[in-house]
C-alpha cells in the first residue's frame, strides 16, 4: 500500500548489504531502497520478499530500483523494453504495489553522445513495466529529457554528471522537481555499506499506514458543583442555544442576573431553571464578554444580527459583562 514519505525525511539504498531495520530505524531513517534485476546479473545485491516485509513490519518505506548494469541504458529502447518486463516481474512476487513507482537505473552520465539511447531505454522500460509507473535513478540531463515519465526523480551522488558543482547540482535538480538527492556512500557501523539519501520533495513508496488511533473519551477536568441559572436564547436562529449565570461565584453577577430581566422581558431570552446545579467542564468552557458577544458565540456572526438589533433595544439595557464563571452549553446541567 502506498505511503508518503516527505521532504526532510531520510533513507538509504544498498546492494548486497542489508542492514537490520531496527538499526535503520534507531538512525533516524524512514526508507529503504533495494535492488532487482535477473540473471545474469548478480541474484545476491536482489532484495527479497522477506526481506522487503521485514523493512515494512519495523515502519519503514520501502522502493525497489531495477539495474542490471551501470551501461544498460547505453543499449537503447529494446534493452530497455525487455528490463521493464523484468522489472514487472520481479516487483509483482514481492508484493510491490502497482501504484508505487518501480525506479528505473541510470547510472552513468548522460551527456549528448548517449543522451538519445538513454531516454529510448527509459521510455521503453516505462512502457513494458506497465501498470507500475516509473521512477529514475539518473543525472539531471536524462530527468529534463523524461519528465512527462517520472514520478519520482532520484539523482545520483555523482554530482559532476549534473552540474559545475555539488551546490550547482542540487539546483538544477530541484529546478526539476526532483525528489531525492543521493549522498556519499558509508558503512553504517563499520559494517553495512549504504547510500544515505535526502528527501527534498514528497513522494510515493511502499509502506503500511499507521493507523489512526479512533478517538476516545475526552477526560474532562472537573470543578465542584456550583449553582446557576440556566437560560435559552429565543431567537429561533439559535437552535437551542444555552447559556447560563452563576450569581454564587461573584457579586457582580447578581447586577447581570437583574439586567438578563430586562432581555426576558424583551423576548430576547427565557429563563428555564433557577438554581440549578453545574459541574463547570473545564475543558468545554467558554468564558464571553458583553451579552451581545454572546450572540457571536451561540449563534454565529450572520445568524445573530437580528438578535443583536433587538438586544440593543433592550430599556437600560447596558451591556451585559459577565463573570470569568459564564459559559455556553455543551455544560451539562445536573440535578
Amino acid at each position: 500500500m502506498p505511503v508518503t514519505v516527505r521532504a526532510g525525511e531520510k533513507g538509504v539504498d544498498f546492494s548486497f548489504a542489508k542492514p537490520p531495520a531496527a538499526r535503520l530505524v534507531e538512525l533516524g531513517y524512514t526508507f529503504v531502497v533495494g535492488y532487482i534485476s535477473v540473471l545474469p546479473a548478480t541474484p545476491a545485491k536482489n532484495i527479497s520478499k522477506a526481506q522487503c516485509e521485514g523493512y515494512l513490519a519495523a515502519g519503514l518505506a520501502v522502493l525497489l530500483v531495477f539495474e542490471m548494469s551501470a551501461t544498460s541504458p547505453n543499449q537503447g529502447a529494446a534493452v530497455g523494453a525487455d528490463h521493464g518486463r523484468a522489472a514487472m516481474r520481479e516487483a509483482a512476487p514481492r508484493g510491490y504495489p502497482t501504484d508505487v513507482p518501480i525506479l528505473v537505473a541510470v547510472d552513468t552520465n548522460t551527456k549528448d553522445t548517449n543522451i538519445d539511447a538513454h531516454e529510448g531505454y527509459v521510455r521503453a522500460f516505462a512502457e513494458a513495466c506497465h501498470p507500475y509507473p516509473i521512477g529514475i535513478y539518473g543525472d539531471t540531463d536524462i530527468l529534463a529529457r523524461c519528465k512527462d515519465l517520472w514520478r519520482i526523480g532520484w539523482v545520483p551522488n555523482a554530482w559532476s554528471w549534473s552540474g559545475s558543482s555539488r551546490a550547482n547540482s542540487d539546483a538544477k535538480a530541484k529546478a526539476l522537481g526532483a525528489h531525492v538527492l543521493q549522498r556519499t556512500g558509508f558503512h553504517i557501523d563499520g559494517l553495512w555499506a549504504v547510500d544515505p539519501n535526502e528527501v527534498i520533495a514528497d513522494f510515493p513508496a511502499w509502506g503500511i499506514p499507521v493507523p489512526v488511533p479512533e478517538p476516545g473519551p475526552v477526560p474532562i477536568p472537573v470543578e465542584e458543583d456550583m449553582k446557576a441559572i440556566l437560560y435559552t436564547v429565543t431567537d429561533p436562529a439559535a437552535g437551542g442555544a444555552w447559556f447560563y449565570v452563576s450569581p454564587e461565584r461573584n457579586v457582580a453577577t447578581l447586577d447581570a442576573v437583574e439586567e438578563v430581566d430586562d432581555w426576558i422581558a424583551a423576548g430576547v431570552v427565557e429563563r428555564v431553571a433557577t438554581a440549578v446545579n453545574f459541574r463547570r467542564q473545564l475543558a468545554t468552557f467558554q468564558p464571553m464578554g458583553a451579552l451581545t458577544d454572546v450572540a457571536e458565540n451561540v449563534l454565529g456572526a450572520e445568524a445573530s444580527a437580528d438578535w443583536k438589533a433587538r438586544a440593543a433595544s433592550v430599556p437600560g439595557g447596558s451591556p451585559w459583562q459577565p463573570s470569568p464563571y459564564h459559559g455556553t452549553i455543551p455544560l451539562t446541567p445536573g440535578v
